[in-house]
C-alpha cells in the first residue's frame, strides 16, 4: 500500500508540474494562468468531496459511475479539440481510413 502512494505521489506531483511547465509556455500571461490553474484545483478539491458524498447518499455506485461518466466527457472534449483544423471527422464521407 505504501508502494502505490509513492506511486501516486509521483504521478501527481510530475502531472502538476508538467501541466504548470505548458500554460506558462503557451500563455503570455502565466500569472494569469497560473492562478487560473490553482484555483480550478482548489475549487475541484472542495466541490469533488462534496459530490461524491451526495451521490454517494443515494447509492454507493453512483460516484463511480458520475466519475466515469465525467472521464468519458473529458476524454470526447479533448479528442475534438486535438482534431487538426480542416480535417473531417473519422468515418465521415470521403475520408480515407
Amino acid at each position: 500500500m505504501l508502494g502505490v502512494q509513492v506511486l501516486v505521489g509521483f504521478s501527481w506531483a510530475t502531472l502538476y508540474v508538467g501541466c504548470l511547465k505548458v500554460l506558462t509556455e503557451t500563455n503570455p500571461e502565466t500569472g494569469t494562468a497560473g492562478g487560473l490553474f490553482n484555483s480550478v484545483l482548489s475549487l475541484s478539491s472542495i466541490l469533488g468531496p462534496i459530490l461524491g458524498g451526495v451521490l454517494a447518499g443515494g447509492a454507493l455506485v453512483l460516484p463511480m459511475y458520475a466519475a466515469s461518466g465525467m472521464s468519458a466527457a473529458a476524454l470526447s472534449v479533448y479528442a475534438v479539440a486535438s482534431r487538426p483544423r480542416g480535417s473531417p471527422p473519422r468515418g465521415a464521407a470521403g475520408s480515407v481510413g
